[in-house]
């Protein structure tokens, strides 16, 4: 029973995060610069904070936001380039090495 309540929580979460994620599509750079964005190629990397319940387990999202321009399209796109527990240390450089290599 434990497992069934289990997954049902984390389908929450997922869905919960994707909601949140489509909500950048209005005002994307309504979010602070993080200060993994020293390390990063630009645009500037924003970081939202998903907590899906109060007092419970935060995440930033690390992100940033391409003009149409940069894109070809006829908007801004969001890329999502890291999900991290909020109580982790910022990004190394190693690691924004390898999300800028991704990219």
């Amino acid at each position: 029973m434990e497992q069934a309540t289990d997954a049902k929580q984390a389908l929450r979460w997922r869905f919960g995060l994707f909601d949140t994620l489509r909500s950048l599509a209005t005002m994307p750079g309504r979010f602070p610069i993080a200060p993994e964005s020293t390390l990063l190629k630009p645009p500037p990397v924003r970081a939202l904070l998903y907590e899906q319940t109060r007092g419970g387990s935060a995440w930033r999202v690390l992100y940033r936001v391409r003009e149409a321009r940069e894109t070809g399209g006829e908007g801004p796109r969001v890329e999502v380039l890291s999900i991290r527990y909020a109580r982790s240390k910022p990004m190394t450089t190693r690691e924004a090495r390898e999300v800028d290599a991704g990219q």
